[in-house]
């Protein structure tokens, strides 16, 4: 096929006076009467994208007569009221000219369109050539109409959405060593997505156990626990969203809670929170404070913030006074509330300080069992030349790690994301 010019001078001349072929039509060439459409006239697809035009008589194929960027002017897809304009047209299929293509942005909202490409957007290259353009009739098609139906995507469902395990979700039982799970939707069986790190067996918001093993046979999974539990209450198996996937998909678990209850009386033990050791001793008679510890010496796993540490009321000689103050936990094991003011308190006089009960709890324990401190009175005579100074450290780590809202938290214990430590913004990922 020789080299073609871009545009007849026809469409050219039209173009460059602003004249809509759909306004003025132009004169049908019979060689561009007969046409068929990929996809087809009424066919029910799935997306429409790029349209073929099939135009068998041209001797030397079809040109394009309008510039690609204007292609929204004269081809449009319509459904109900709203129109879908075209992006792009030109002629050519691989190669092959006997073909014309209009292009539209991916539509794949369902319904019924109406295809319409206006008389003159395609010509018969030959005759365009020989046409004196004046005595000759344009070689054109005339308006070229179809209707498509799109039809929602065939999406594939999750085969890792349905489960079944044993202990099933609310069984009670004696004890809970291993959990049986089996997906069975997953035809190809299924395989590990993420770490069995991240599977736990909690009590409420308290770590009981961790996984040590996954072992997967096609569809199924044996989840082994560090430890048997035996103490009677109500845990949840939590297997976070991703930790299993299907063999050759990447369709994945959503996330799983299983509770399993352990039958038999709940003992609520001792609250641990009621003792604790004060330093500097209430009733002490010091030159300064500014620090004071208050150590709960019984608890197994360290405190944790349950209530405010903004709430504490300071008095001297009876009258309500406002010093500024931090409330952080420390310590070795974690077991140390520590108050630290702002600036030493060296003013004279008769001090008494309240920490508010339920400030702090003990770690191992939530719910309708959280064990919490109870309120805590002190008493502080602040003298100068007594010779006796508050504590200037706690023992064990005194690194502190503060949430966006100012709490102090666990370094230990942080879930991912953004917080504050020794001043400065550091991230969390895990």
């Amino acid at each position: 096929m020789s080299m073609k010019k871009l545009y007849s001078k026809i469409a050219l001349a039209l173009l460059a006076a602003g004249i809509s072929f759909t306004a003025s039509a132009l004169d049908v060439a019979t060689s561009m009467t007969e046409w068929t459409l990929e996809p087809v006239d009424g066919a029910e697809v799935e997306m429409l994208d790029v349209i073929y035009v099939h135009f068998p008589n041209p001797a030397d194929g079809v040109e394009c007569g309008i510039i690609p960027s204007n292609a929204g002017n004269y081809i449009t897809l319509t459904c109900g009221e709203t129109v879908y304009r075209a992006v792009n047209a030109r002629a050519g299929k691989g190669g092959d000219y006997s073909y014309g293509m209009v292009e539209f942005d991916p539509i794949t909202v369902p319904g019924v369109y109406t295809l319409r490409i206006a008389n003159g957007v395609f010509y018969d290259y030959e005759m365009a050539e020989t046409s004196d353009n004046e005595n000759d009739p344009y070689p054109t098609h005339p308006d070229i109409t179809a209707t498509y139906v799109v039809t929602a995507a065939d999406v594939p469902s999750n085969p890792m959405l349905e489960f079944e395990s044993d202990p099933f979700d609310g069984s009670v039982v004696e004890e809970i060593s291993v959990i049986e799970m089996a997906f069975p939707d997953a035809a190809e069986g299924i395989e590990l997505a993420g770490t069995i790190d991240d599977i736990n067996l909690l009590s409420g918001t308290l770590f009981v156990a961790e996984v040590t093993a996954a072992d997967i046979d096609a569809e199924a999974v044996t989840i082994t626990l560090s430890e048997t539990v035996t103490e009677p209450g109500v845990y949840t198996l939590v297997i976070p969203e991703g930790t299993f996937k299907a063999v050759g998909t990447d369709f994945v678990n959503e996330e799983i809670l299983l509770d399993i209850e352990i039958e038999g009386e709940i003992v609520i033990g001792e609250n641990k929170m009621n003792v604790y050791a004060v330093d500097p001793a209430d009733g002490s008679t010091v030159d300064k404070l500014d620090r004071i510890d208050i150590s709960f010496t019984e608890v197994a796993d360290g405190i944790d913030q349950y209530g405010s540490f903004n709430a504490l009321t300071i008095t001297r000689d009876g009258a309500p006074v406002t010093l500024p103050y931090q409330m952080i936990i420390g310590g070795s094991n974690y077991e140390v509330l520590s108050i630290v003011f702002n600036e030493p308190v060296t003013e004279a006089g008769e001090y008494v300080i309240t920490v508010p009960a339920e400030t702090v709890r003990d770690y191992t324990t939530s719910g309708d069992e959280v064990h919490t401190n109870p309120e805590i009175v002190l008493h502080y005579t602040v003298s100068l030349g007594s010779g006796v100074s508050s504590i200037e450290a706690v023992s064990g780590d005194s690194t502190v790690v503060y949430d966006l809202s100012g709490r102090a938290m666990r370094a230990d214990r942080l879930d991912a994301g953004l917080y504050i430590m020794n001043g400065k913004k550091i991230v969390i990922r895990k």
